[in-house]
């Protein structure tokens, strides 16, 4: 997950919401925007989570 490390292109989060397709559970992360496309890439090849939700967040200030 993201932090707003160094390595974040700007301000702006994003929230996923990841559905675990072996138990059924939900979970959420956040990201900046330039590691969130990341995520989603390694989610592409990935058959035990599925992304059901992605939201930008507001950005404080």
């Amino acid at each position: 997950m993201c932090d707003h490390p160094s390595g974040c292109s700007n301000e702006a989060t994003c929230q996923l919401t990841l559905r675990n397709e072996v138990t059924g559970l939900e979970s959420v992360e956040y990201y900046c925007k330039a590691h969130f496309v990341a995520r989603m890439w390694e989610l592409d090849g990935d058959s035990r989570q599925d992304a059901v939700g992605a939201t930008t967040l507001e950005s404080e200030g």
